[in-house]
């Protein structure tokens, strides 16, 4: 059963809209900033909405702490905690472009 040139022709309108739709999204995640903290807020982390790490903050008071690997888990908990935000925010940008059709190759 084959369709009508007209009919591949809206699908592939369709295709380009789609692509261009999820240009535009993935443009709005780079350019976006995701905050994440550790418990207590002595470690910030901020991610682009594609979860790249962009910046570390510490605050004076954490660096008091004597334990090295104390200062890790911080640092570790807060990076953890902004990639988790910006893989939900992702996740419902790309679910609004594809109207919730999972697509492979995505984060």
């Amino acid at each position: 059963m084959s369709g009508t040139p007209g009919d591949m022709g809206n699908l592939l309108a369709q295709a380009q809209r789609m692509q261009r739709a999820m240009d535009d999204a993935h443009a709005e995640l780079r350019a976006l900033v995701i905050e994440g903290s550790a418990p207590g807020s002595a470690a910030r982390a901020y991610v682009s909405g594609e979860g790249l790490l962009l910046r570390i903050e510490i605050s004076p008071a954490a660096f008091r702490v004597s334990d090295h690997k104390q200062m890790e888990e911080l640092v570790s908990s807060a990076v953890r905690d902004a990639q988790e935000k910006a893989h939900k925010r992702f996740t419902e940008r790309m679910a609004a472009v594809t109207g919730g059709l999972q697509l492979p190759g995505f984060m």
